[in-house]
């Protein structure tokens, strides 16, 4: 299964149920993906993996994807303010993850590089999150700059932490953190 394919699935899966997930207390929603071989297991629905999804197939989908992606974004405007409160809640949510992974990699002298791949997919979340919240709840929520500065003093410029096929969806600015290794 190409990538393709793999984010095609997620997010025709993930808008299947994103109503009732949007107007549920929950913030990690289970779906009932059979884990693709030779791929990464689905993770559990949240905005911000929708998101992430959604901002690869812009980047390597096929012409199928689009209409998929019009359904996303049209979702969006519909539901507008259950996705930014739930976006604001992840927000808070991933925000307070990347500070108790940024503590963890300070305790480790190597983490993983697997590990070290899988936070990085929360601090991806934040950026795409980040502009799904309002600014005055964004100030409210916290800045990541704080955690971003521990984080570039913990780590180094490297290769691209991801599947080399997806650097091409994520520039250096604004994920410029795919792009660093631990120093130690």
């Amino acid at each position: 299964m190409q990538r393709n394919e793999y984010e095609n699935k997620y997010l025709a899966e993930g808008l299947e149920q994103i109503k009732p997930y949007l107007l549920s207390g929950e913030l990690f929603w289970n779906l009932n993906l059979a884990s693709p071989r030779y791929m990464a297991p689905y993770p559990q629905m949240t905005l911000g993996n929708l998101l992430i999804s959604a901002h690869i197939l812009g980047c390597v989908g096929s012409g199928a994807a689009r209409e998929l992606l019009d359904e996303f974004w049209a979702t969006k405007q519909e539901w507008s303010i259950a996705w930014e409160s739930k976006a604001g809640t992840e927000y808070s949510y991933r925000l307070k993850h990347w500070g108790r992974a940024i503590e963890d990699f300070r305790s480790r002298r190597n983490p993983g590089v697997g590990a070290w791949a899988n936070e990085l997919r929360g601090r991806t979340a934040l950026v795409l999150l980040e502009r799904e919240v309002a600014g005055e709840d964004l100030k409210r929520l916290g800045s990541v700059q704080t955690l971003d500065n521990v984080f570039l003093s913990l780590s180094k410029e490297g290769d691209f932490v991801w599947d080399e096929e997806l650097r091409e969806c994520f520039e250096i600015e604004p994920f410029w953190f795919l792009y660093r290794r631990p120093s130690s």
